[in-house]
């Protein structure tokens, strides 16, 4: 019961959230920015790429959060990157 209660606040809110502004192109953003940070755990240089290819400064400190978070996360239960483990 909690779990249920839990997953409709959740999804209330990011129902909520995502139509209240029509930029879906920043939930990608930010979605693939997490996926690679996680996968190659690089923060500063991922996020100076992005910030290149969005030409949007605004995004800095949303990417940045995200890829500290996605690191931190990747790193608890894997120690060895992708980009590492691969060489």
């Amino acid at each position: 019961m909690n779990l249920i209660l839990q997953t409709r606040i959740v999804l209330t809110i990011s129902v909520t959230f995502t139509l209240q502004s029509n930029n879906i192109g920043k939930y990608a953003l930010i979605g693939a920015a997490c996926q690679l940070g996680g996968t190659v755990r690089m923060t500063i240089s991922l996020t100076i790429i992005l910030l290149e290819c969005t030409g949007n400064i605004t995004f800095g400190l949303p990417i940045v959060m995200v890829l500290i978070v996605a690191k931190w996360v990747g790193d608890f239960f894997n120690t060895v990157s992708a980009l590492i483990g691969s060489m």
